[in-house]
């Protein structure tokens, strides 16, 4: 196991924010993070107004109910017509020490 750091970056509110995860691989730390809702996908603000961080279910990913990795960072989801999207960053950090 490695430990990553998983950016997020958002484009509204522009804020970016990490989390740590073990894992075997970037992709695997990068499905943990999301999945596991270690990170938001994305803000929305609520009926009064107040932003408010949303994480993964799966009804977000539509049919395909997980969400896709694809090239240049870019994590995707929903349907093509109204596709969602996150930009990331991973980072291997120092393995953990035992």
């Amino acid at each position: 196991m490695s430990l990553f750091k998983v950016t997020a970056i958002y484009e509204y509110p522009e804020v970016d924010r990490s989390a740590f995860i073990e894992s075997e691989n970037e992709t695997q730390a990068l499905l943990k993070a999301i999945i596991g809702q270690a990170l938001p996908v994305k803000f929305q603000r609520d009926e009064h107004g107040c932003l408010q961080p949303r994480y993964w279910k799966p009804e977000m990913g539509g049919s395909a109910r997980w969400p896709s990795i694809g090239k240049n960072n870019l994590l995707t989801w929903g349907k093509e017509k109204n596709q969602e999207k996150l930009r990331f960053e991973i980072t291997h950090e120092k393995a953990p020490t035992k």
